[in-house]
This record gives C-alpha cells, sequence and structure tokens, in this order.
C-alpha cells in the first residue's frame, strides 16, 4: 500500500503541488485541512473518483491507479491545484 499525505492551508494552497504513485499498486490518499482554508477543504481526483472534505480531521481514499501518467486534484472551486504523478 503507498501512502501520501496532503493538506490543504489557509494560505490558499496544498502543502504539496505534486504528489508521486506506481501504477497498479493500491494507494491510501491521506487528506486534512485547516478550518480556515476556505474552498481547499474539498479535494477532488475526478480521475479516480475520489471526493473528500475535511473539516480538520483526516479523510481517506483508497484507488489503485492502473495506468502512468499526471492526473490533477484540486479544490471545490479549482483554486487550491496540484498533480498526481504515476509512474509506470
Amino acid at each position: 500500500m503507498q501512502k501520501v499525505y496532503l493538506r490543504a492551508l489557509s494560505a490558499g494552497f496544498y502543502d504539496k503541488q505534486t504528489l508521486t504513485v506506481a501504477a497498479g499498486r493500491p494507494v491510501e490518499f491521506h487528506f486534512t485541512a485547516e478550518s480556515d482554508a476556505g474552498c481547499g477543504r474539498a479535494l477532488y481526483i475526478p480521475d479516480f473518483g475520489v471526493q473528500l472534505i475535511s473539516n480538520g480531521d483526516e479523510k481517506i481514499a483508497t484507488f489503485t491507479p492502473t495506468r502512468a501518467g499526471s492526473y490533477p486534484y484540486r479544490c471545490s472551486m479549482n483554486m487550491f491545484r496540484g498533480t498526481l504523478e504515476v509512474t509506470p
């Protein structure tokens, strides 16, 4: 299991703009947000069907990427953004 961690900051961005995982291996995606992170409290990774909302608590999604590539993640208003890089 590959574990990645992402936090939405009140400054208006995620603490990591790029996360890297390997294709074909399950991912455990841990997401938290500062209480005053606004729209950043929501996280969407459309290509993997991930939708998480944090009110300061940790939310976890699991999925398995099957293809290498770059997959965007974002908040509900597309103001916080980043990329999940899936390597072969």
